[in-house]
């Protein structure tokens, strides 16, 4: 506003300096990203974008400290990842390294099929793109 010597008035000089500070604004990543799409969209996309990070964090501790597992009895060193419903998610593992070894099994249950399962205690495991 000092460089501004040619308005009179108090309110002009206000004025032009809001024009300026508008000007300048939308050159920078937010101005355009506000002018194209709008405040509210970006807003809701930061938000979404910090809610799924942070589920995302959450999640990895939970994995890692996670010890107690269901293991198969029919089949050895079958450990039962996640259950939805009847569908069962299962991976192989090694006891010695507590390693997730093999593919991944999904397999649906019920309608006369059973499954024998016990509680174990076998540690927190290593994923399979981890483990050496």
């Amino acid at each position: 506003m000092l460089t501004q010597r040619k308005i009179v008035t108090y309110e002009k000089k206000l004025s032009e300096q809001e024009k300026i500070d508008r000007n300048a604004a939308s050159f920078t990543l937010e101005g355009v990203l506000v002018d194209r799409f709008g405040r509210a969209r970006i807003l809701f996309l930061l938000t979404l974008f910090l809610m799924v990070s942070f589920a995302h964090i959450l999640g990895n501790q939970e994995a890692k400290k996670k010890t107690d597992f269901l293991i198969l009895k029919s089949e050895a060193n079958v450990v039962l990842l996640v259950q939805y419903d009847n569908v069962f998610v299962m991976q192989s593992y090694d006891p010695k390294s507590k390693a997730l070894v093999g593919p991944i099994k999904v397999t649906k249950f019920g309608d006369g099929k059973e499954i024998e399962i016990t509680p174990s205690n076998v540690g927190p495991l290593i994923p399979l793109k981890v483990a050496n």
